[in-house]
């Protein structure tokens, strides 16, 4: 007989399901400079916005939205060649032998944890691994992530590199870092949704005779591989210039077994041919469509 949705009187409209879902985060207008970036410098996007503070309620649908989950991160490059060691809470610790480069050797400890079940760092704390694959000047140095999956109890304060390889500049603070689309346990799992991802930021006029061009890249968290071509945008050349930009890009989610299920995604912003800062405001606007219409 198929399914069937009940009609809200004469209007014709169908209270059960929804087809559309949004979320929105806006930092506060005013307030100085986010980030600085030197020529050759990127920071990721997310990690500019606060999850909780800076989310719209107008903008986001509360029976499916996205949460902006934080990471922490570790340039492998000392201690070659040795076992990766990782320790939880001065607990559970977590070993890799080493495998001919620092890359080789945190891609295996990424692969390691990300299996779950017990006596991973996915099945015992919900933390997930990342590996940066994509650049770097060095190529045998690697990126390890750490970041907790939706509904994950992990803490990343407790996660530490105690011996073996290890990083220099030592483990980053947690800052935001990558969205995890929910999927499998949700009314959308099995569908195809498409996304759109509205991005607007400020930078600093350059101060030159010219517009100067940086880069805007879409990438996968998991292993930092771009999705498409960088998008270019340009900073303005005096202060009486329009200094506002804005990026719309178009993506999708297709199976359980999809990058931005598992992985997540994020956003980076690079600067290419000058300095740039980037100014309040920073805005982030994810419309997703359902494949069929939905009961959440």
């Amino acid at each position: 007989m198929g399914t069937l949705y009940e009609v809200n009187g004469t209007t014709g409209n169908i209270t059960s399901v929804r087809n559309t879902a949004s979320t929105q985060w806006n930092t506060p207008s005013g307030g100085g400079t986010l980030a600085s970036l030197a020529v050759g410098e990127n920071v990721n996007y997310l990690s500019l916005i606060d999850n909780a503070v800076d989310k719209s309620a107008a903008g986001s649908t509360s029976y499916y939205e996205f949460n902006i989950l934080d990471d922490r991160r570790a340039t492998l490059d000392t201690g070659s060649p040795a076992s990766l060691i990782v320790d939880y809470n001065g607990v559970d610790t977590y070993v890799q032998s080493w495998n001919a480069t620092y890359r080789e050797t945190v891609y295996d400890f990424v692969q390691t944890q990300n299996a779950g079940g017990a006596g991973t760092m996915l099945g015992d704390h919900g933390i997930r691994c990342g590996v940066d694959t994509d650049g770097g000047t060095n190529p045998l140095n690697a990126e390890l992530r750490f970041s907790v999956d939706n509904g994950g109890s992990g803490d990343l304060a407790l996660i530490t590199i105690v011996g073996g390889i290890t990083a220099s500049a030592g483990l980053t603070a947690a800052t935001g870092g990558r969205i995890q689309i929910p999927y499998t346990a949700t009314a959308i799992n099995g569908q195809f949704i498409s996304h759109s991802f509205r991005l607007n930021f400020e930078t600093n006029p350059a101060g030159g005779a010219s517009a100067e061009p940086h880069s805007l890249l879409f990438k996968r968290w998991g292993n930092g591989t771009t999705i498409g071509s960088p998008a270019t945008f340009f900073q303005t050349s005096t202060a009486g210039d329009p200094n506002s930009s804005i990026i719309v890009l178009l993506s999708y989610t297709s199976s359980p077994s999809d990058a931005f299920v598992d992985q997540g995604f994020f956003f980076e912003v690079q600067a290419n041919n000058d300095a740039v800062d980037l100014e309040n405001k920073v805005g982030l606007l994810i419309q997703t469509q359902f494949q069929e219409p939905s009961h959440f």
